[in-house]
């Protein structure tokens, strides 16, 4: 089911987060084994200063489809959370993932 995610993309992209997580929550419920709506929601629940919350889902997202996005929020909430050593692992895997040049990864709605 595409529709939730598509609302909570465009609603991310218009900086309404709480709307969007909304839209993210009934995408997982609607396809729990998404790992790109977990990632997804991963990177609203850091907009919104979830730390732990997008820890929790960026790591279900790599379990289920690695990326190096989703990686990457990985990486993001973990060193919110001042855990430094698995932000800096999951970083080094969201490098290996997207070739090792450049940023790994781009925004949530991409």
């Amino acid at each position: 089911m595409q529709v939730p995610l598509d609302r909570a993309n465009a609603l991310f992209v218009d900086e309404d987060f709480d709307g969007a997580l909304a839209q993210y929550n009934a995408a997982v419920a609607a396809e729990p084994d998404s790992g790109e709506a977990l990632a997804k929601r991963a990177a609203c629940n850091l907009k919104l200063g979830r730390h732990r919350a997008a820890a929790s889902d960026a790591a279900a997202a790599v379990a289920l489809q690695p990326s190096a996005r989703a990686h990457r929020w990985a990486g993001l909430a973990h060193f919110a959370l001042q855990e430094w050593t698995a932000a800096r692992s999951a970083f080094a895997a969201a490098l290996l993932l997207s070739g090792g040049g450049g940023e790994a990864g781009g925004g949530a709605a991409e």
